[in-house]
C-alpha cells in the first residue's frame, strides 16, 4: 500500500490524520516539523505528503520547496493542510509546489478522498513511465 507522510507539528493532528488513513490500509510516517518532514520523505519516498504550513524549525512553505528541487523527489503529491488557507497563503503554498490545499478543521471524508486522488494520479503517472 502506498506511504503517506503526515508533516503536523500538532501531535493531536498526527494522530487524527493517521487514524483516518489507516483505516483505508495506507502506510504512515509522521514528521513534526518540516525539516524532519524533509528528512523523511527522503529515507521513506512516500506517494503523497500532507503538510502543515506553519511549523517550528523549517515550515511547510520551505520544506515543500526544498522537495520540489530535489529530483528524487519532485514528483511527490504534496496537500497543504493548514488552518491558515486565506488567498494570500493559498497562493503563496502554490508557489511554493503544494498540489492542493486543505483548510483545518478537515473533515475526515474530504482529506481521505484528497488522498485517495493523489494516489491515483501518481499510480496513473508511473503506468504511464512504465508503459512508454
Amino acid at each position: 500500500m502506498p506511504v503517506v507522510l503526515i508533516v503536523d507539528d500538532s501531535e493531536d493532528n498526527r494522530e487524527l490524520f493517521a487514524m483516518c488513513l489507516e483505516r483505508l490500509g495506507y502506510r504512515i510516517e509522521l514528521a513534526v516539523d518540516g525539516l524532519d518532514g524533509l528528512e523523511r520523505a527522503r529515507s521513506t519516498s512516500p506517494s503523497v505528503i500532507l503538510m502543515d504550513l506553519a511549523m517550528p524549525r523549517m515550515d511547510g512553505f520551505e520544506a515543500t520547496r526544498q522537495i520540489r528541487m530535489d529530483p528524487e523527489l519532485s514528483s511527490i503529491h504534496i496537500i497543504a493542510v493548514t488552518a491558515f488557507s486565506d488567498a494570500v497563503n493559498t497562493q503563496r503554498a502554490l508557489a511554493a509546489g503544494c498540489n492542493a490545499i486543505l483548510a483545518k478543521p478537515c473533515p475526515p471524508d474530504v482529506l481521505t478522498a484528497c488522498v485517495e486522488n493523489a494516489v491515483n494520479a501518481a499510480r496513473a503517472r508511473t503506468r504511464a513511465r512504465e508503459t512508454g
